[in-house]
């Protein structure tokens, strides 16, 4: 037994010992092999897989902006309630087209009902009241013009009776004494003081009846539009349509109580949009009105020019409107998402390569270049123009043909040269 057990204790050694001598070897090699590849001034080591390269070309260099955003209406109508109600029927949904004076939600008021009612009531009864004035006056001036035309009458007779009186006493015929023709003028003159108190209490008469025309036609004017008003009101509790158009928003619930100014439904006109993008604010400096924009709507472009930049900025960005130009497709729908590029201009015989994530515009920054043998990266300054979508200009530190990494470098950003595994 005890001869058996160190027979195998000596081969486990020898095993062992085996390959250690191996695996120095092999170790010894390795270094052999770094040390004269090349790779001795090389700190770090990259794996190759986990790299983004690029290539420096030259040639026409076209800078781009871009920004994304969404189709918005360019009429957008937001209706309202002018008095208060309660939500007794909802007539359309969001998504539902409408045509102007479509009813989209009526509402109920009893109290305005009610008033409807009373106001009717009360012209009416004004009308009524009005007539009854009216008549009753011109049977007044009625009667005053008839006591003035039997006045006219008696005035007339009585001065027959003087015109006869006189010329028999002219001619001399002594049957009509001087007492009778007194009487008779005396008669004659209260007669013709009648008449003219007559005839002024006529006229006044005529204008009292034609100040009460005009004040009944005014309090009648004021009441039919009283009248007025509640039917508009009246009318107002069924809410239409301002436009033709979309009926975008309307967040109503049966039974809801609303108050005049309050919104009801948003409405947008169909086939007319525009595209609002948000852009950069440091790539809003190069954006003019009038420069040609490509909108993609994920299904299909369509061309637009820049109408309108926003002077404000909110959270890094500014609003860019652009006006679209020729056909929509049919997907555009409002809110719908797009992405726009917006042509800036066109260099010719420029350098440039793909936009390291790193890169800014007009600045200094190290990249690290790929050398001939794609074995080692040495890290370069790069002097950075101006930026377009996916592409940067290069002013100086590389030249066309040159390959360099444009993935993230954080992580060797402070060796020299890395190596690429």
């Amino acid at each position: 037994m005890d001869i058996t057990i160190n027979k195998k204790s000596k081969k486990n050694v020898s095993k062992k010992m085996w390959l250690i001598i191996t695996a120095s070897a092999m170790v010894i090699i390795v270094f052999y092999l770094f040390f004269n590849s090349g790779y001795s001034n090389a700190s770090y080591i990259a794996n190759n897989r986990s790299l983004l390269f690029a290539n420096v070309q030259q040639g026409q260099f076209t800078i781009n902006v871009r920004g994304y955003g969404a189709l918005v209406p360019k009429e957008i109508h937001w209706i309202s309630t002018d008095i208060n109600g309660r939500v007794k029927q909802l007539w359309v949904k969001p998504g539902d087209s409408v045509k102007r004076g479509d009813i989209l939600v009526s509402l109920q008021n009893p109290q305005l009902i009610q008033k409807k009612e009373e106001t009717t009531w009360e012209l009416e009864a004004l009308i009524a009241e009005k007539k009854a004035e009216r008549v009753a006056l011109e049977s007044q001036l009625f009667q005053l013009k008839t006591t003035l035309l039997e006045t006219d009458a008696e005035f007339e007779s009585t001065k027959l009776v003087l015109d006869a009186q006189e010329a028999l006493i002219k001619a001399g015929n002594s049957t009509i004494s001087a007492l009778d023709h007194s009487k008779t003028k005396l008669t004659m003159k209260n007669i013709e003081l009648r008449q003219n108190l007559q005839a002024q209490q006529y006229k006044k008469m005529e204008e009292n009846l034609e100040a009460h025309i005009a004040g009944a036609k005014a309090r009648l004017n004021k009441m039919r539009k009283t009248l007025q008003q509640v039917q508009g009101q009246v009318d107002a509790l069924d809410i239409v349509a301002t436009s033709d158009g979309v009926v975008q928003e309307m967040e109503l619930e049966l039974g809801q109580q609303l108050t005049s100014g309050d919104g009801v439904a948003k409405i947008a006109r169909l086939n007319d949009f525009q595209a609002e993008l948000k852009v950069q604010e440091l790539q809003v400096q190069n954006i003019q009105q009038g420069q040609k924009v490509k909108i993609d709507t994920r299904t299909s472009t369509v061309n637009g020019v820049v109408e309108r930049i926003d002077p404000n900025v909110v959270e890094g960005t500014v609003k860019v409107e652009v006006n679209l130009q020729g056909e929509l497709p049919p997907e555009a729908r409002p809110d719908l998402s797009v992405e726009g590029t917006i042509a800036i201009a066109d260099k010719k015989d420029t350098l440039f390569v793909k936009r390291p994530v790193f890169a800014s515009e007009n600045t200094q920054a190290y990249v690290y270049r790929v050398d001939n043998n794609s074995k080692t990266a040495q890290r370069v300054k790069v002097e950075f123009g101006q930026v377009s979508t996916n592409t940067v200009e290069i002013l100086s530190g590389l030249k066309a043909g040159d390959r360099i990494i444009i993935s993230d470098q954080s992580a060797w950003e402070q060796h020299a040269e890395i190596i690429l595994n």
